[in-house]
């Protein structure tokens, strides 16, 4: 579904089924690193293969606000 490099969805807004994973922050090779909040800062690790589909200003996941939880990241 996406590009080899992916890069033409860096910044777009990162949206589950009912929750919001902030932007997209960077494109690895197999997965989607995204960045959510200004002062709590969490980062997610997603696969790429939860993209559902892709918009003009999101990309949309297929996974629930707590199926994010177990990707989230500590770096």
């Amino acid at each position: 579904m996406l590009a080899k490099t992916g890069d033409y969805i860096l910044n777009k807004k990162a949206r589950g089924i009912d929750s919001d994973l902030g932007k997209v922050e960077a494109v690895a090779a197999e997965h989607i690193i995204t960045k959510k909040g200004i002062l709590k800062v969490d980062r997610f690790l997603l696969p790429k293969k939860l993209v559902e589909r892709i918009e003009i200003d999101r990309i949309r996941l297929n996974l629930t606000e707590n199926e994010a939880e177990a990707y989230k990241s500590s770096y």
